[in-house]
């Protein structure tokens, strides 16, 4: 596998190959990922492909496959933190992992010091938010601290931990402030696992706004940050 660099940012993005040597052409029929995983063993961000992007009737046997796809890392995924990187293989019509994933590099994850400038419909603007810790127990607390401007009267900003068919685990309502800190606290009864944290605006009994990055693209009516891991 080549890895460009070891040092990276939230917002970054790097190019991967991986090398899979293929006996015949049943073995072909696989996928290949690549995880970025955090210290709290939660993805924070992921690709993955058919080997050879599926052109298997051109190839011969055996042979060494190079599958090479661009990593986005997101703006809010939580740092500093130290990564890895996680690739494995998997069958492509039951997603089953084929083997056991490897560890292959580690990266230093860099807190992104630039604004995200994400427009909440014009309410106010998050120029970053970061989540402490990682990784809590049932029942623990997290904290989210938060940077706004051009904050509008009478808004509002919430914060859920979302499990299956997004049921809520945690949740936190504030008026919105310039330097804002608040905290995310998990029902005693919650279910180890992985919760993704959505992160919105909204009035006083009325809806969540349309969210913009800095080039004004939709980005649906939230954002999320994390996400954060619940262990016994």
């Amino acid at each position: 596998m080549d890895v460009p660099r070891t040092t990276v940012q939230p917002g970054d993005a790097f190019d991967l190959t991986i090398y899979t040597r293929v006996a015949d052409a049943p073995a072909a029929r696989a996928a290949v990922f690549a995880h970025v995983v955090n210290s709290a063993e939660v993805i924070v961000a992921q690709r993955d492909s058919a080997l050879a992007s599926g052109n298997w009737g051109a190839l011969t046997f055996p042979t060494i496959l190079a599958d090479s796809f661009r990593v986005q890392i997101p703006l809010t995924a939580p740092a500093p933190d130290a990564w890895q990187i996680v690739i494995g293989m998997a069958d492509l019509e039951s997603r089953g992992r084929l083997g056991e994933p490897l560890s292959v590099a580690r990266l230093t994850a860099q807190a992104n010091d630039a604004a995200w400038r994400l427009d909440f419909d014009g309410k106010a603007i998050l120029d970053r938010a970061q989540i402490a810790p990682f990784a809590v127990a049932p029942g623990g607390t997290l904290a989210i601290r938060s940077t706004w401007r051009d904050i509008q009267p009478g808004w509002r900003v919430f914060a859920h931990a979302l499990g299956d068919a997004d049921r809520i685990w945690a949740s936190a309502d504030e008026p919105l402030a310039r330097d804002l800190e608040f905290a995310l606290t998990f029902a005693p009864d919650t279910p180890p696992g992985v919760y993704p944290v959505e992160l919105g605006v909204y009035p006083i009994n009325g809806d969540r706004v349309a969210v913009y990055d800095a080039r004004q693209q939709l980005l649906g009516d939230r954002i999320f940050l994390g996400p954060v891991r619940v262990v016994r």
